[in-house]
Order: C-alpha cells, then structure tokens, then sequence
C-alpha cells in the first residue's frame, strides 16, 4: 500500500488531515515543509500528494511545478488546498484537484476517491481473501 504524502506547514492542520485519511484507511505521511515534501516524494512509497499551497511556508505553484517537472514524481496525482480565492488561475492545470479551505474531512476523501482507479487502487490497504466456506453438518 503506498501513502498519502500530506505537504502542509501547519502542524494542527496535519494531525486533523492524518486523523481524517487514517480514519479512512489510508497510510499517511507528513511533511511541514515543501522542501522536505520534495525529498520525500521522490524517497517514500508515496501513491498521492496533499499540497497546501497557501500556507505560511507553502511555495504552493512552483512545488507543484517541481513535482511535474521530476521523473520520480510528475505521474503521481496531487490535491491542493488553499483558502478562498488565494490561488491562481494556473493551479488547476497543474493538479488533479483543488480543495478550498475550510473543507470537511468528506470532501478530501471525496477528492481522493474521484483519482484515477490505478492512482486509488494504489493507496487502498490491501484486502485479504475470505477464507473459504465449510459445510457443517447439524
């Protein structure tokens, strides 16, 4: 199963974004920076990226611009965050969803669950076969 790697200089708003995604199942990593979300985009087994990119220390468009242009990390599928009207009109060419703060937990999942079926399947834990059913005599 690959993460979700939840860029975000916040770290209140990344314990609430863990708490949401585990919640849903999804393995989650963290990073407070965009510079240590670089690195660990392209080191982690990371299936989709949470960008803020409004946030204190977000560099929001040119770390999705680095996302797209690394080899290592152009494919994977990113939903960015951003409060009312912050960002520009060039976002949503770049990433594969954008979510306007504040949001509900339901509409990141939401987010998530519209991703491409590789991308989504990708993330989902993986299910173990049911054991197979026995007769029992009474």
């Amino acid at each position: 199963m690959k993460s979700i790697l939840v860029i975000e200089g916040d770290a209140m708003v990344r314990r609430f974004l863990r708490s949401a995604l585990e919640a849903a199942h999804y393995s989650v990593v963290e990073a407070a920076t965009d510079a240590e979300g670089l690195g660990l985009a392209a080191k982690q087994n990371i299936g989709a990226i949470v960008l803020d990119c409004m946030g204190t220390q977000a560099g929001g468009l040119r770390t999705l611009k680095k996302l797209r242009s690394d080899p290592q990390t152009r494919s994977l599928p990113v939903i960015t965050m951003s409060g009312l009207g912050q960002y520009g009109y060039d976002l949503p060419l770049w990433a594969n969803a954008c979510l306007v703060k504040p949001f509900r937990p339901s509409q990141l999942i939401r987010k998530i669950e519209s991703l491409p079926a590789p991308s989504l399947q990708a993330l989902l834990p993986k299910q173990e076969p049911a054991p197979p059913l026995t007769a029992v005599a009474l």
